[in-house]
Formats: C-alpha cells, sequence, structure tokens
C-alpha cells in the first residue's frame, strides 16, 4: 500500500462547477458587441408626427376652453399607457374649440404615443383614469372647462 495523502481535500461539488462555468459564459456573452444591440432612437415618423408637438397642437386647438355653462364642457383622452388606456383626461369647450379636429389631433398624438412605447420598450403601471367629468368654473372672473382635480389610487399624487 502506497503511503496515505494526509492534505485537506475539498468537497466534491459538480453543480459547483456548472455553476462557475455558465457564469464564466455569462460575464462573456455580456462583454462581447452584439450585432443586435438596440439601436438608437428612430427619430419621429412623418405619418406619427413628434409626440410633443402634437401635444402642443392639441393644447392650442383647446385653448383657453372658454364656457357659460356647465354644457359647453367636455373633456376628451389623452396620450397612451404602455399598459394600455389614456395618460390623462383634458377639458375642452364646445364653444371655443373644433371637436372633429381636437378629436383628428388627439387620435395622431395617440398613435405617435403608441409608436414611441414600442420603440422605446416604455412600461407603465397598470391603471385605469376613468373620465373625469368637466365642468365651467369661474375663477379670476373668467368661466372655463376644468376637470376635478383625480387622485392617482393609493394617494400618490395628482394626475392632470
Amino acid at each position: 500500500m502506497g503511503k496515505p495523502d494526509f492534505r485537506p481535500r475539498r468537497p466534491q461539488a459538480p453543480w459547483l462547477r456548472t455553476l462557475a462555468a455558465a457564469g464564466l459564459c455569462t460575464l462573456v456573452a455580456c462583454a462581447a458587441p452584439s450585432s443586435s444591440s438596440t439601436p438608437a432612437a428612430a427619430p419621429p415618423s412623418k405619418a406619427g408626427g413628434d409626440v410633443a408637438a402634437l401635444e402642443s397642437r392639441i393644447d392650442a386647438l383647446i385653448g383657453e376652453a372658454a364656457c357659460q355653462v356647465d354644457g359647453d364642457c367636455r373633456t376628451i383622452a389623452i396620450g397612451a399607457l404602455a399598459c394600455g388606456g389614456p395618460q390623462a383626461w383634458r377639458a375642452w369647450s364646445l364653444r371655443q374649440s373644433d371637436g372633429a379636429a381636437l378629436e383628428a389631433a388627439v387620435e395622431r398624438h395617440r398613435q405617435a404615443r403608441l409608436a414611441q412605447i414600442a420603440r422605446t420598450g416604455e412600461q407603465s403601471v397598470c391603471i385605469a383614469l376613468a373620465d373625469p367629468g368637466a365642468v365651467c368654473h369661474l375663477a379670476n372672473g373668467v368661466r372655463r372647462c376644468t376637470t376635478p382635480p383625480a387622485t392617482v389610487p393609493g394617494g400618490a399624487g395628482t394626475v392632470r
């Protein structure tokens, strides 16, 4: 018989080698440049237009939202969330705004937001913003259509 081996032995753990190999492969894969890396954000399409410019157009179409009575006021859903539904509701006036032009601008804005969401991979919380309704509100001697402040579920803040 040979000499006994008195060196300390490490426990054999085959899963440890597998784990180390997987970790090494992951590091190599992450460090290597990829030909399929996410491209830089594409410029807005001409069909969808720029989201900010379309929102400015909506603001211009709504204008001051002047009113005389509550019946002059309406609400319209603006934008899109990644999980579905509108980003916000805006009050507008039948007396001042062209409803058809406003609806067309809002739809272009919604389509541009959906394209932006798809392009950037944006995610959002899944909440349903109910139509808050609109009223003709007198403030500083001027009557304007407004929406009552709506709080986000959970009391996280106020929605415009």
